[in-house]
């Protein structure tokens, strides 16, 4: 059980730093948050969802597991989750790097975060 707790939990900072990843590309690019939204998966740790308006999401067991906002500078993507900074990764083409150093990677469609 404490290894499975591990494992969502480093799932979930590897998520919120795709996410994050993602939002500072888009600042890069002009502002436009579109070119970094979208689903990014890493197969056993799960995937982020970054929305375009700079919202995003953990999802871990076809569950969300954490929400927040994130943004972007250069490469670099911050995730916030309940008004504190949760960590920072980068983000390059359809790569997004998590603080944990796990790598997701962007899939089609549409990216949908549930209401908080």
């Amino acid at each position: 059980m404490n290894d499975s707790v591990r494992r969502r939990t480093s799932a979930a900072g590897a998520l919120v730093l795709v996410l994050a990843v993602a939002v500072l590309s888009a600042c890069s690019s002009g502002g436009d948050d579109s070119s970094v939204a979208g689903s990014y998966l890493s197969p056993g740790k799960g995937a982020i969802v970054l929305a375009p308006d700079g919202r995003f999401a953990i999802v871990e067991a076809n569950r969300t597991a954490a929400t927040g906002t994130y943004s972007i500078d250069g490469n670099k993507i911050t995730f916030t989750i309940g008004g504190q900074k949760a960590g920072t990764g980068t983000i390059e083409g359809d790569k997004l790097t998590d603080p944990d150093g796990n790598v997701f990677t962007k899939v089609a469609g549409t990216p949908s975060i549930p209401p908080s």
